[in-house]
């Protein structure tokens, strides 16, 4: 995708190898933001290479071949500008570019729609959230090994904020960096802006749905629902960060945003050796699965030596091996019987 400022007459010859561009009329009038227009005098014939595929003429500045709205042709050139409290660089914008009003930034895929254009004068971020601002519009920046964006959410500047967690809101919509489908710079899908709230670590609620950022291993994090979740009993067991957290409402127990199928929520233990060691009054359960002849009711956690811990219930003694750095159980064994 390539960046032009057009000139009314093409030199072809001279720019020979240049991607052909859309025949625009001379001088044709482009509003500004005033609700003026302007005019652009592309007598002089002033050229500037401003490397590789990309080329300054004197009248508007096209991208693919498409028209930058209100950018100005004389003062159009390559940039690099940072925020104090955080950064848009070209580390990670390669292609940003600046006129005497705004800077026009395009996202690392090189790719024309992806082009932003921002007001120079209001542009800054929000507190030290990953939203930003101008007088136009917010921004939800999202960085990682393959995507690097500065995303419009079209939001109400007068009413947004930013909550706990990477959530946002205005009066309509609730936003997070990334949907629940992956998309970047998202309106969380069905969220009511007006009863949304935080809740604690990765969950949050409105009046009817529950809500769960899911952190994979790779990508980036994605807001999901927890179906059939009971809002007004919905609570947190245990928090942390998202990968140790259980929750319940008066119908279900939660490991994340997943039921534990067979868990009551009455009788519902955790255990400090692993979020993933959970246990009722009739079954003790890890990673979501019942392990099998174990008196639940009487079972409980002993003493920690290195990696082995010493657990027991009515009838056995057990030996539980487990990974300190990952709370992950390895093993499970009876080493004596009462």
């Amino acid at each position: 995708m390539y960046v032009f400022v057009a000139v009314a007459c093409f030199m072809l010859g001279f720019f020979a190898g240049q991607q052909s561009l859309r025949n625009i009329q001379q001088n044709s009038p482009i509003a500004d933001p005033s609700g003026n227009h302007t005019r652009k005098d592309s007598s002089t014939g002033h050229v500037e290479n401003l490397g590789t595929g990309r080329v300054q003429f004197t009248t508007y500045v096209t991208c693919d071949k498409k028209v930058i709205p209100f950018a100005d042709a004389e003062t159009f050139s390559r940039t690099d500008f940072s925020l104090e409290g955080g950064f848009i660089k070209t580390l990670w914008f390669p292609h940003a570019y600046e006129d005497n009003t705004r800077y026009y930034v395009l996202s690392n895929s090189d790719d024309c729609n992806s082009l932003v254009s921002l007001d120079k004068e209001t542009f800054v971020q929000i507190g030290t959230s990953t939203y930003y601002r101008d007088k136009n519009d917010i921004y939800s920046y999202i960085t990682g090994i393959d995507t690097n964006d500065l995303h419009p959410l079209h939001a109400d500047t007068s009413t947004f904020e930013i909550l706990r967690y990477g959530f946002a809101r205005d009066k309509d919509y609730v936003y997070y960096p990334a949907g629940g489908d992956g998309t970047i710079g998202a309106i969380v899908k069905g969220a009511d802006a007006g009863s949304f709230e935080n809740l604690v670590g990765p969950y949050a609620k409105d009046k009817s749905q529950v809500y769960f950022v899911n952190q994979p291993s790779e990508g980036f994090a994605k807001v999901t629902t927890i179906e059939g979740a009971d809002t007004k009993t919905f609570e947190i067991v245990r928090s942390g960060n998202g990968s140790a957290s259980v929750a319940k409402d008066k119908n279900r127990v939660y490991f994340r945003d997943t039921e534990i199928a067979g868990l009551s929520p009455s009788t519902l233990r955790t255990f400090s050796l692993s979020p993933r060691l959970l246990a009722d009054n009739l079954g003790v359960y890890y990673n979501g699965m019942l392990i099998p002849e174990i008196e639940a009711s009487t079972f409980s956690i002993g003493t920690t030596t290195g990696e082995v811990t010493l657990a027991s219930d009515i009838h056995h003694n057990y030996q539980i091996t487990k990974d300190g750095s990952d709370a992950q159980l390895l093993s499970l064994k009876v080493i004596s019987t009462h």
